[in-house]
């Protein structure tokens, strides 16, 4: 990768600021949702973002990226 995320307007920084994950099912639809370049554009790309946190302090995310299977609110609350 040459060149930096905007994690401020990216899809991880919402959840930076919010301190909460969040699932963006079909991210690629999403104003703010950084395309990596080099990869294929996909319709079906799910995601789901957790923030990694120290002392509620969000230090990072861990994203978990699928194709063809939204992720479920369920899926969601195993990231708490």
């Amino acid at each position: 990768l040459s060149e930096p995320i905007p994690v401020k307007s990216s899809l991880s920084g919402e959840v930076v600021s919010n301190k909460k994950g969040k699932i963006f099912n079909h991210a690629s639809r999403f104003s703010n949702a950084y395309k990596i370049p080099g990869t294929p554009d996909e319709e079906n790309e799910h995601l789901l973002v957790l923030p990694l946190k120290i002392d509620n302090q969000v230090i990072g995310t861990i994203n978990f990226y699928r194709d063809n299977t939204p992720y479920t609110e369920q899926e969601l609350e195993l990231g708490k």
